[in-house]
């Protein structure tokens, strides 16, 4: 999946801070320089992490204060406090939201071959939840995954993709990743890589005029929006939730998620309140390269995803991400 994912960081420099274990777990390097854990005496706790990209001070710092994972920005290295899409950030230091539990630890380093930072979140249980950063300041997402890992002891950041030139020696890596340690060993952060925003206009009649648009969004760190938005009857439902990965074929380049969303927020009526729902609405879905500037999407389980019924195959346009 790395292979579709922004790349090799050009500048990633990560700093821990406030380490308190008084047992640090003990580790061998292998021949091609990752880390395995032989032992582990007990999970990290780190209060406080640095991500850099090439100033003295730190561009982004997760820290752990009490139950809370905040977030402070450094606005002037990202250009102000204004995202792309119009979002303001507030005054900092600003909360995660979504935890599942205590936190215990925080680790912030890229996933890719670019710039990517991700925060890593390790809850006293043992649980990994993680977010991506560029969302937070490009959209206001502060909503962290799911838990996605389970039995995990502290984090570390390398290569990965490892390749071999044609006398079978491994001399560099694809991509810099995040590898969570477990008692065994260790296991890489996965991300979903394709497209994150696609779009399907659906039309009565004529062709020229759209009836409804079906919206369907699925960001690197595993969660889904689904949004209904029907121009006549100026309604619009908007389905938030989270996805994961069952099969990858890369030979067929076929893709399959399953998914369960989880709120329901119902705009019948544009000039009241939106209705909010808690709801458990699991489904499958398929997904593919098209033709062009296209993503097809086939469901399978759940919702059909464009009123058409399951197991029909939708074309969705794949909006630019800028």
């Amino acid at each position: 999946m790395k292979r579709l994912l922004l790349s090799l960081p050009i500048l990633l420099i990560a700093m821990m801070a406030c380490h308190t274990d008084t047992k640090p777990k003990e580790t061998t390097m292998n021949m091609d320089g990752t880390g395995v854990a032989e032992t582990v005496k007990q999970r990290d706790s780190v209060c406080e992490h640095d991500y850099y990209l090439g100033f003295e001070q730190p561009a982004i710092r997760a820290e752990i204060e009490g139950n809370d994972v905040l977030l402070t920005f450094d606005t002037v290295q990202f250009g102000g406090e204004m995202s792309r899409d119009g979002y303001l950030l507030p005054g900092m230091p600003l909360k995660v939201e979504n935890l599942k539990g205590v936190p215990r630890s925080v680790f912030i380093a890229d996933i890719g071959q670019d710039n990517n930072p991700i925060l890593c979140v390790l809850l006293e249980n043992g649980d990994v939840q993680i977010l991506k950063l560029w969302n937070c300041l490009a959209y206001g997402d502060f909503q962290a995954s799911e838990v996605l890992y389970n039995d995990i002891y502290s984090f570390r950041d390398g290569g990965g993709g490892l390749v071999e030139n044609e006398d079978g020696e491994a001399p560099f890596y694809e991509y810099t990743t995040i590898y969570a340690i477990t008692a065994n060993g260790e296991k890489e952060i996965d991300l979903y890589g394709f497209y994150p925003q696609l779009r399907y206009y659906e039309y009565n009649g004529d062709n020229v005029f759209p009836s409804c648009l079906y919206q369907l969004n699925l960001t690197n760190d595993w969660k889904m929006r689904y949004v209904v938005e029907r121009f006549r009857e100026e309604s619009v439902k908007e389905y938030k939730g989270h996805f994961w990965n069952l099969s990858m074929d890369w030979d067929e380049m076929v893709f399959r998620y399953g998914y369960e969303l989880t709120r329901l927020i119902d705009g019948e009526d544009p000039s009241d309140s939106p209705q909010v729902s808690e709801i458990s609405e699991k489904g499958v879905f398929e997904a593919r390269l098209g033709a062009g500037s296209t993503f097809v999407i086939t469901p399978t389980e759940g919702l059909d995803l464009a009123g058409i019924g399951l197991n029909h195959p939708i074309v969705f346009e794949i909006v630019p991400d800028y």
